[in-house]
């Protein structure tokens, strides 16, 4: 993954963008975050994406976003290429 831009830098409610390339069979482990939305744009390539357990395929320029608190995993079946934005709601 590489941090495009990090919040700490300007006055802004968005936390940080970033691309990131994942290989077929990467996954991205379930998590959720208190405090934070996120945004994701796939670029290329094709994931199955776990929202709080409701699986879903995941294509080349779909876009999603996923409310704090929203558990969520990632599984690539190609190689895939996804922006990712997170907005702070505090």
């Amino acid at each position: 993954m590489k941090v495009i831009y990090h919040g700490i830098e300007m006055t802004t409610s968005v936390a940080q963008m970033a691309y990131a390339e994942l290989r077929a069979g990467d996954s991205v482990e379930e998590h959720y975050h208190d405090s934070l939305e996120e945004v994701f744009l796939k670029i290329e390539g094709e994931c199955e994406l776990n929202l709080d357990g409701v699986l879903q395929l995941f294509k080349k320029e779909d876009g999603i976003g996923i409310a704090p608190k929203i558990k969520h995993k990632l599984k690539a079946f190609r190689d895939a290429k996804l922006y990712f934005f997170g907005v702070s709601t505090l």
